[in-house]
């Protein structure tokens, strides 16, 4: 095996894949959910409550790999953790950033899963969708807010390397 190779395969070059897929896997998450918050939930409440029920209700479905990407994220954090430890380094805020992931996932199932399964089973009436949305958004707003700080932590962290 040639040198280039070996190198290609080093566990310094394996930190650097892992340190991109955390910034990635995170970026896709804090895009995404931005776009939810501040573009489309505003967009869709302002036209009605029937509406905006029924384009959750389209939307979510396509929402499958999100969580997805959290999981990725948190998986590779905790590994370029374990790996700055092998090296003697000890980098512990790739360990804090997975955990910062890793709470998402119950975060989302204990608050948000709920309601979407509510949206889901058009459980809610138009009455309600403001309350029952608005829940929605103050639980996601956290998680975006966790994600966009992560993100931009995960930036610099690779821009310093």
């Amino acid at each position: 095996m040639s040198d280039r190779i070996k190198d290609l395969f080093s566990l310094p070059s394996l930190e650097t894949g892992l340190k991109v897929v955390s910034l990635v896997s995170t970026g896709f998450f804090a895009g995404g959910a931005s776009f939810i918050a501040y573009a489309f939930k505003p967009g869709v409440m302002s036209i009605s409550n029937h509406c905006a029920l029924i384009a959750y209700r389209a939307v979510l479905p396509k929402c499958k790999p999100m969580p997805l990407s959290i999981v990725v994220g948190s998986l590779a954090s905790a590994a370029v953790y374990a790996i700055s430890v092998q090296n003697g380094k000890r980098d512990t805020s790739w360990l804090i950033g997975s955990g910062i992931l890793a709470l998402i996932i119950p975060q989302t199932v204990i608050f948000i899963g709920p309601i979407n399964n509510r949206v889901r089973n058009e459980e809610i009436e138009d009455d309600n969708a403001p309350d029952e949305l608005g829940r929605w958004q103050f639980h996601h707003l956290i998680r975006t807010a966790a994600t966009i700080g992560l993100f931009a932590f995960y930036t610099y962290k690779l821009a310093r390397n």
